[in-house]
C-alpha cells in the first residue's frame, strides 16, 4: 500500500510538473501573434492571376491568390471602306483589356492596324460636263 502511494504520488508531481511546464511553455512561445499587412499586390487581368503578399514584423509572409477575369467580349461587326470613310474587319473587342480578337474566345489577338481597311479610292464611272461644260 506504501508503494502504491508513493508511485501515484510520483506520477501525480510528474503531471503538475509537466503541466506546469507546458504552460509555461506555452504562453513564452504564444506571446507573438501575428499582425499582418500587405506588402504587395497585383491585380488580376484577363488572362493572368492576381496575388497579394501579406508580411508579419517577424517575417512570416503568405499569398493569396485571386482568379483571372476573363475577357468580355463584344462583337464588332465588318464595315465595308467607301471612298470617303475607312472601314474594319469583323473582330471581337475585350471591354476589360481593351484588346482585339479576331476569335470570341480571345486566342488570336490582332492589331488595330490588321482591323483597319483604308478608304478606297474615288473611281470615275461616267464622265459629264457640269454647267459651264466643262468635263467632270
Amino acid at each position: 500500500m506504501k508503494k502504491t502511494k508513493l508511485i501515484l504520488s510520483f506520477l501525480l508531481s510528474l503531471i503538475i510538473l509537466t503541466s506546469c511546464f507546458m504552460i509555461g511553455t506555452a504562453a513564452t512561445e504564444g506571446e507573438h501573434v501575428h499582425s499582418y499587412t500587405i506588402q504587395s499586390e497585383k491585380a488580376p487581368t484577363c488572362t493572368s492571376s492576381g496575388e497579394i503578399v501579406y508580411v508579419c514584423e517577424c517575417g512570416d509572409t503568405y499569398t493569396e491568390y485571386t482568379e483571372p477575369l476573363g475577357h468580355k467580349m463584344t462583337h464588332v461587326e465588318a464595315v465595308e471602306p467607301t471612298c470617303e470613310k475607312a472601314g474594319s474587319r469583323e473582330h471581337w473587342h475585350c471591354e476589360t483589356c481593351g484588346l482585339d480578337f479576331a476569335d470570341e474566345n480571345g486566342d488570336y489577338k490582332i492589331d488595330k492596324d490588321d482591323i483597319k481597311l483604308d478608304k478606297l479610292s474615288h473611281m470615275i464611272t461616267q464622265y459629264g460636263k457640269n454647267k459651264k461644260g466643262d468635263l467632270l
